[in-house]
């Protein structure tokens, strides 16, 4: 049955004639031209439809159009302010604009090469990740390449353990581990030696002065500290 209703969008006074079986997310978006409200699950779960609704967050795919009469209604598009995006927007230049249910949780990783700014910083719950210890760093080269000798792995993981010692512009992490480790395999190498080392290193360094200052003698050097450290971790025991 046809009910005429007025209501306040984003600050603009509105008056239709809307059936009353109207959802008022489709309200929004075919009546209005609201886009922003976003039709996401149909099970009103994922909260893509949420509106203030007299200031009250509600989700628009539970609520009849008819209900929403008289009623003050500020959508994503209502949230932004100068042609600026509010903090719970986000604008995908194929698919629009998107709001989020709730203020979002964002996780940002820096490596300190990448400068954080202060005021981002301030907002920001810190904690440090130090780079894996020998056993751990083993484990995930393992894990992550099974196929990859042994013998191999082990002394991968003792050089760029040694390696992380030096002074270089970038200290690899264990992505780049990772990486060495796959193109030492396919080129079926079964273990390190300092020709292979000096060879490959561009696998592990990415910078050309970290490249340049291991080389030669500091190749064999690390070699013979990552040497050294499986014989005193011989006693240990190897993860299974």
């Amino acid at each position: 049955m046809p009910q005429n209703i007025t209501v306040t969008a984003n600050k603009s006074k509105l008056k239709h004639t809307v059936d009353d079986r109207l959802l008022l997310v489709h309200y929004l978006r075919n009546v209005l031209g609201l886009t922003g409200t976003k039709v996401g699950c149909d099970t009103s779960q994922c909260g893509a439809c949420t509106v203030l609704l007299d200031g009250v967050a509600v989700k628009s795919c539970t609520v009849l159009a008819a209900q929403a009469d008289g009623a003050s209604i500020t959508t994503i598009e209502g949230l932004s302010q100068n042609d600026e995006l509010h903090r719970v927007q986000v604008t995908v230049p194929e698919l629009g604009m998107f709001q989020a249910a709730a203020p979002p949780a964002v996780v940002i990783t820096s490596n300190r090469k990448r400068e954080v700014h202060d005021a981002l910083k301030r907002r920001c719950l810190c904690f440090w990740i130090d780079y894996p210890d020998f056993q751990k760093e083993l484990q995930i080269i393992t894990a992550k390449l099974p196929d990859a000798p042994r013998c191999l792995t082990e002394q991968v993981t003792a050089f760029v353990q040694e390696l992380r010692q030096a002074e270089l512009f970038k200290v690899p992490g264990v992505a780049e581990t990772l990486d060495w480790v796959a193109a030492l395999v396919a080129l079926n190498q079964k273990e390190l030696d300092a020709k292979v080392v000096e060879e490959t290193l561009g696998a592990l360094l990415k910078y050309r002065e970290d490249l340049q200052t291991v080389r030669g003698e500091v190749v064999q050097g690390l070699l013979n500290r990552a040497g050294a450290r499986g014989v005193r971790r011989g006693g240990e025991g190897r993860p299974q």
